[in-house]
Parts: structure tokens; sequence; C-alpha cells
């Protein structure tokens, strides 16, 4: 036997979900409204109970650039002023960002989605010198890691973390947990701007030329992640239990970026190893 679902009014008297709602009162859970949003459910006032056709052509516009505004706002802040963005998350500011985690799987799908329909190689596909089951390999793992690209910038998260925390724990004062958030916003930031070099990518995939791209890219990446962790420091100086100058923070900031790209590389070749080791 099937029984409605019931919930209580604000008099105490139950009321039927599939009932309609007293005027007044939310049209989602039937509390009282006392504003533009119910205080119960968070669901808006103005919900209309019939969606019509103007009620569509107005949602989808505010669907993809009111409610998503989080993302936009977010990689902007995140390319012109990452140090200060992630200061601002991660002392709570939260509700003007998109979560950062969530940033990286989404911008980092749709990198994944544009390489694997563009069929991009970043390799020199005719590279002399290679044999061709090297070359195989390679093209294996980078469309591996290219398809599954979000997930594996998540997988280098904590190496990030675990490298920053000891190099810049005194002169930031964060904790594990907050590098690891810091790391996650400086990568959706950067293959955010990545995503710039996709027609390039594509127009020099599998060439001698794809190969300085992805120097330029790497050369850039390490750039934009010392900057970003150079400026996170001076912004929490004051706070931080060690006082340092600005070329130390530089300094420290380029070993943080240098050392994450060589845990990237390390984690690569057990990678391209245990490839060879299986598939032999």
């Amino acid at each position: 036997m099937s029984h409605a679902v019931q919930t209580a009014s604000p008099s105490g008297v139950p009321l039927s979900h599939s009932a309609p709602p007293l005027a007044g009162h939310c049209l989602n859970c039937h509390h009282r409204l006392a504003g533009p949003h119910c205080h119960h459910c968070g669901q808006a006032a103005s919900a209309p109970v019939r969606i019509t056709t103007h009620h569509l052509l107005h949602e989808i516009p505010h669907s993809i650039f009111h409610v998503d505004h989080g993302v936009f706002y977010t990689i902007r802040e995140m390319l012109l002023r990452p140090g200060l963005s992630i200061k601002r998350y991660l002392d709570g500011e939260r509700k003007p960002f998109f979560s950062p985690l969530s940033l990286l799987l989404l911008v980092g799908g749709i990198s994944a989605f544009l390489f694997t329909k563009l069929h991009i190689q970043l390799f020199d596909t005719h590279q002399p010198g290679l044999s061709p089951r090297v070359q195989q390999v390679q093209n294996d793992m980078m469309a591996l890691i290219q398809k599954y690209q979000a997930w594996f910038s998540i997988l280098l998260l904590p190496i990030s973390a675990t490298v920053a925390t000891p190099l810049l724990r005194r002169t930031t004062g964060y904790t594990w947990a907050e590098q690891l958030v810091a790391a996650a916003m400086l990568s959706g930031g950067l293959a955010a701007a990545n995503m710039l070099a996709i027609p390039a990518m594509a127009h020099w995939s599998g060439t001698p030329v794809i190969q300085t791209i992805a120097l330029i890219m790497t050369l850039s990446m390490l750039a934009y992640k010392t900057w970003g962790y150079a400026q996170l420091q001076a912004l929490t100086a004051a706070n931080a239990p060690v006082q340092t100058s600005a070329i130390s923070r530089w300094i420290r900031g380029f070993f943080v970026s240098l050392l994450e790209y060589f845990g990237t590389i390390v984690l690569f070749t057990i990678g391209v190893g245990i490839y060879l080791f299986v598939t032999r």
C-alpha cells in the first residue's frame, strides 16, 4: 500500500506534497515564505507553478550565464589574481567561487573531449630514432592521459600538496588540506588557460612543432604556478610564522612548481613502466 508523503505545515497540520500550497507558502516544501527565497529549502519564492515557453526562454540563458557565473568568475580571477583568489577562498569567501575540484573536472572534461575529437598528438609521430614499439607506448599513454586528464589532475593534487606544505607552511601558515585546495585552484586556472592553445595543438598535432608548443606550455605552467604561490605568500605574510623577502617568496614558489612538475614526470614514468610490463 502506498502512502502520500506528508509534511507539517507551519501551523502543525500535515500537508500532502501533492496538494497545492497555501498562498504565501513555498511551492516546494509548503513552508511560509518570508523573503525572496524559502528559508527552509532555499527555492525561489518566484518559482512559477506552470512552466511556459516564456519561462523556458528566460531559464535557458539564466542557467548558462547566471547560475554558472561562478565558473567564469573563478577562471577570470585565477588568471588575473591567482594568489588573492586562493586566499579569499581559504579565508571563507566561498560563494563567488566555483568549487575547485568541480572546476578542475569541468575544464578537464571539456579539454579531454576536444583532445579526443581533434585527435591531438603531443609527440612527433615521425620522430627518428624511436622504435615503433616506443612510439606506440607514447601514443597509448598520452591518449589515456588526455582522455582522463581531469582525473589525472586530481590524482596529482596530493603530490602538489605534499610538496607545498613543508616549503610554504612557514610563509603561509596553511595546512596540507589547505595546500590541496590551493593546488586544485591553480590547476583549474591553468587548465582553463591551456585550452587557448588547443587550436594550435590541433593544427600542429603529431609534427615537430607540437614539441615546441608543449615546451612553451610547460614553461608557462611553471611561471604561472610560481607567480600564484609567490603572490599567495605575499598576501599571507602578515599571519605567517616567518617573514620573507619578495625574492625568497618567488624562489620558494618556483621550487614548489618545479618539484610538482618532477613529481608528474615520475608518475608518468612509473605508468609507462607498468604499461610495458603488463603488455609485454
